[in-house]
């Protein structure tokens, strides 16, 4: 699996968490390969909480049966850090910072 040098995420584990980013970006074949390759070797995150996402990432996140969040209070965006544990049931709408 290839993994973009200098991006804030190289090296780390996505697996299980829930990530929290503004917006997609890439064509769909980026993210829709890359979401596949992080579901067919088990390592996908959780859920994806994203400020403005595109139709591509949106669709990917579907197929790829990824829940993805994306109506929520801007301060959220503001207030959540990196290593902070996130809950996220986007079922039921609710998203909780612990």
């Amino acid at each position: 699996m290839m993994t973009k040098r200098g991006h804030p995420l190289n090296g780390r584990s996505v697996a299980g968490a829930v990530l929290v980013f503004p917006t997609g970006k890439g064509g769909s074949v980026v993210q829709l390969d890359g979401l596949y390759q992080l579901v067919k070797h088990g390592v996908a995150s959780r859920a994806m909480v994203v400020q403005s996402p595109d139709t591509v990432l949106a669709a990917c996140a579907g197929i790829m049966e990824i829940p993805l969040v994306t109506e929520v209070d801007p301060a959220f965006h503001e207030r959540v850090s990196d290593g902070q544990q996130v809950a996220v049931d986007a079922d039921d709408g609710w998203l909780v910072v612990r």
